[in-house]
């Protein structure tokens, strides 16, 4: 291969196919690209499908949770001779877990039901000119939705894609192009696959299931 000119050309397209498909790897399994193409220079083709049967590296997301704000002087201090409007709510049979206030204030029941809704992740939003949806952009930040089983952090997470020609939600990425990509979304209790162009995509939103 290396007596002749035309097969040292075919071994220098080889190595740029195998630095070129390390650089691929490096974007769908999320590694740092500098790192593939390093080791893919060093061994060739060995080296991308080191990478390749990695498992892809996933960002961890901090949840964030609401803070009761701290209570002012005004309720600090009651008025001599007065018990606080907790110890009367508490007394009083009429105001039960769930009822309201008659002041307008809402008690156990509601504080339940926000605890429950602020466990879930926060809503992610990428609305189109803050962001440039392709490719390498899709399979960057949602590459736990290409695989067939879902990681744990990831089961409950869905991606809400607004298009101009409506709006899907789906749990999957079935297969991606270079214009286009294909949703699995549900209807009813069966599975089907949507194409959507990415420059239809207006805005993708990645959140929890329940959320409302």
């Amino acid at each position: 291969m290396f007596s002749s000119g035309v097969g040292l050309l075919v071994m220098l397209l080889l190595y740029a196919a195998n630095i070129y498909a390390a650089f691929e790897i490096a974007i769908f399994r999320a590694q740092p690209v500098a790192l593939v193409c390093a080791v893919a220079a060093v061994l060739p083709i060995i080296g991308p499908i080191i990478f390749l049967v990695m498992p892809t590296k996933m960002q961890a997301v901090a949840p964030t949770w609401d803070v009761a704000p701290e209570r002012g002087a005004e309720g600090a201090a009651a008025p001599a001779g007065h018990a606080p409007a907790e110890t009367a709510d508490a007394s009083n049979p009429m105001l039960a877990e769930g009822a309201a206030h008659p002041s307008g204030l809402r008690i156990a029941h509601n504080e339940t039901e926000h605890r429950t809704k602020s466990a879930h992740p926060p809503t992610q939003t990428f609305q189109r000119g803050q962001f440039t949806f392709n490719r390498r952009f899709i399979e960057t930040k949602f590459a736990g939705f290409f695989g067939v089983v879902r990681r744990d952090a990831e089961k409950e997470m869905v991606l809400l894609i607004k298009s101009a020609r409506g709006q899907y939600a789906g749990d999957r990425i079935t297969r991606i192009a270079a214009n286009d990509l294909h949703l699995q979304i549900h209807k009813g209790g069966a599975t089907e696959e949507v194409m959507i162009p990415f420059q239809d995509i207006k805005e993708i939103q990645l959140k929890h299931k329940d959320a409302p």
